[in-house]
């Protein structure tokens, strides 16, 4: 699983146009997402976080918590926060997801 999301990713940064500005892409596994993205901030001295968020409802981020909003109440630079297109999971579709 590990192999395929880290080539996912790589073929997801190749494909994004910078403009010509400086791009660092990080994959990282960590037990606690939150502490990497902000270790991994600081590390790079990041002017800017970009995030994905599975669009989850309430309910499931209550439930399973939210990466995205825990990073948002800790970090220092502005975060900008993606959810995919049409992608909105409520409780049962968040928990099915697991």
């Amino acid at each position: 699983m590990c192999r395929n999301a880290r080539a996912s990713f790589e073929r997801f940064a190749e494909e994004i146009s910078t403009h010509e500005v400086s791009l660092v892409p990080i994959f990282r596994l960590d037990r606690n997402p939150m502490h990497a993205i902000l270790e991994e901030v600081t590390n790079q001295n990041a002017d800017l976080v970009i995030l994905g968020t599975r669009g989850r409802g309430i309910g499931a981020s209550i439930l399973l918590g939210s990466v995205t909003e825990s990073v948002l109440e800790n970090i220092e630079v502005p975060v900008l926060a993606v959810k995919q297109k049409g992608k909105n999971l409520n409780l049962l579709g968040a928990l099915l997801e697991l």
